[in-house]
């Protein structure tokens, strides 16, 4: 029988010191843990440090050959300019935007620092290891994690939407927020975020980051449409239209009063898609400040169709 090849074995930790209860201690050859040597030096040619006087500072990652960096929607929020660094080098920052509904801030630097990540073309799947890289400081912090749960295209809170649900077992630090997830091939797979839903620990997939940044360039925020209405979903019993939202509340000088929507009437459609229940109603309003959208609803047992306006989501 063949000679058995020994194997070098590593025991590797998320952070230093001794393991906390319920943290994960990985084991791994030297091969692997290459990988992963190799992933971190990616980070730290990616990330920055983004400071704004009288708050705590995020991390950030360099965006595009154009000196653009993306960033948390908090660190850049009432701020027209502020500081990065990446290590001992500094640069001057404008602030482009911001997105609040997903948590994504663009600034522009004055002086190049770093180089861009390269993206996954892959889609991480569940039980995926991910290093989590940040940058709180002036020096790059990674943990091993994995992605602990999945999901479908959601909403945020806040009305904004997300392609795919991505969670983590990584338990939010200082600097979560803005920083990397990367494969062991030094690929991203996800922007950090522990400010959507309480602390959870998400990564934002590039088509969202992509969508928000490129909104944010061409008019300094993303567009979402709002609509001024409390809404409640019903079960209609008809299998034409099985479910819609019972209008509950609107808003005086919303768009809603201006078409003349008024409480107990049942949403049905807008532009074409059903309306089942509220986040049916975020996504069909992704997009359409100021377009005039179809509306179908029932009022009395009538069903009527009318237009109405979006106006701005603050």
């Amino acid at each position: 029988m063949p000679a058995r090849t020994a194997r070098r074995r590593l025991s590797v930790r998320p952070i230093l010191g001794a393991p906390r209860r319920g943290q994960a201690v990985y084991i791994m050859t030297q091969a692997e843990s290459e990988r992963w040597v190799s992933a971190a030096a990616a980070a730290g040619d990616a990330l920055v440090h983004v400071s704004a006087p009288c708050r705590r500072g995020a991390t950030g990652h360099l965006h595009g050959a154009d000196g653009l960096v993306v960033t948390t929607a908090r660190a850049v929020a009432g701020r027209e300019r502020l500081e990065v660094a990446q290590g001992e080098r500094e640069s001057a920052a404008q602030v482009l935007g911001y997105d609040a509904a997903t948590d994504i801030g663009v600034v522009r630097l004055e002086t190049p620092l770093g180089t861009p990540p390269v993206w996954s073309t892959a889609v991480a799947p569940l039980g995926f290891q991910v290093l989590s890289a940040t940058r709180p400081g002036r020096a790059v912090r990674v943990r091993l994690g994995i992605v602990s749960q999945l999901g479908e295209a959601w909403h945020t809170p806040r009305g904004g939407r997300v392609e795919r649900y991505v969670e983590t077992d990584l338990a939010p630090e200082p600097g979560f927020s803005g920083g990397l997830a990367f494969d062991s091939e030094s690929r991203v797979v996800g922007v950090s975020t522990a400010g959507l839903l309480r602390g959870v620990p998400l990564l934002l997939p590039q088509p969202t980051v992509e969508r928000v940044v490129s909104a944010i360039l061409q008019h300094g925020r993303v567009r979402r449409g709002y609509l001024g209405v409390g809404t409640q979903a019903v079960r209609l019993g008809d299998p034409a239209w099985p479910f819609g939202l019972l209008v509950s509340s609107v808003q005086p000088g919303s768009a809603a009063e201006r078409a003349g929507l008024l409480i107990g009437d049942v949403l049905l459609e807008m532009a074409a898609a059903a309306l089942s229940d509220a986040s049916a109603l975020q996504a069909a309003l992704e997009d359409s400040e100021g377009q005039v959208l179809p509306l179908s609803l029932l009022r009395g047992g009538q069903k009527l169709s009318v237009e109405v306006t979006p106006g701005a989501r603050s």
